[in-house]
């Protein structure tokens, strides 16, 4: 069996503190890997460019003139919770 272990990504403030969900119990052990500046820039230029590759695939597909099939909401929604896993660096 695969063991997965929760990560959180914050930031530490001005008084050298780190926020984390309230989920994490009070006494937990944490581990805290320094990501230079630069490394999240990078990130979130990548991020970006893969939004924007959506985004003309969108506009390339109405300019086409594709109508999308009638989905439930259930539907919608499944698909969009398997798109937020499916690129998982």
């Amino acid at each position: 069996m695969i063991s997965t272990i929760p990560a959180y990504i914050s930031t530490v403030s001005a008084d050298h503190t780190v926020a984390l969900p309230k989920e994490v119990p009070v006494g937990s052990k944490v581990a805290v890997i320094i990501v230079s500046p630069h490394e999240g820039k990078v990130a979130e230029k990548a991020r970006q460019a893969r939004f924007q590759k959506v985004l003309d695939a969108i506009k390339a597909a109405k300019d086409a003139g594709f109508i999308p099939p009638a989905l439930p909401d259930s539907e919608i929604d499944a698909r969009i919770e398997r798109a937020r896993h499916a690129h998982k660096p």
